[in-house]
């Protein structure tokens, strides 16, 4: 069945990790959302017949929402989505393929997610990684991040009225 809401763009896989106290290294090529849903629907048939690095590793990426009073705030997914519909979720997403000739930047798709999804500036917060984990779910890599917004929670919300991806 054919799902035209759904897109297929490319995006970064993450093929390893390496860190040290103060420096963590990403290993990344290229997937597509359409090998990401095949991969999330098929996670133990995949796993089992040919192993983890057959699945997609499409790098996710995601930001704990906290306002200037101290409040978190979340967004509840569109129905039209290709991953946990109408499920309640932190803001986020992936990591699209790179223009020619440039690398991903981890932070500059951070910064393009809060933009689309709450109408924030880079200048609105504080960014930070806090973590590479694996969702149990689909077995899937989402690095994550801290964003310290300088707005209280109604204004976040306020602002998020007008931001281009809202629904």
């Amino acid at each position: 069945i054919k799902a035209p809401h759904i897109f297929n763009g490319e995006l970064i896989r993450l093929n390893k990790v390496h860190s040290t106290d103060e420096q963590l290294q990403l290993y990344l090529s290229l997937s597509n959302y359409a090998t990401l849903l095949y991969s999330n629907a098929f996670v133990k048939r995949i796993v089992n017949q040919w192993g983890n690095q057959y699945l997609s590793n499409a790098l996710g990426i995601s930001a704990v929402v906290v306002s200037s009073d101290q409040k978190i705030v979340l967004m509840k997914r569109s129905a039209n989505v290709g991953e946990f519909p109408n499920c309640w979720d932190v803001f986020g997403g992936h990591i699209d393929k790179p223009e020619i000739g440039s690398k991903p930047d981890v932070y500059m798709s951070m910064q393009k997610e809060l933009t689309e999804e709450l109408a924030l500036g880079e200048a609105d917060y504080e960014l930070e990684i806090w973590a590479i984990i694996k969702a149990n779910v689909n077995q899937k890599p989402e690095l994550t991040f801290s964003a310290f917004i300088e707005k209280n929670f109604e204004q976040i919300v306020k602002d998020a009225e007008r931001a281009d991806d809202r629904f």
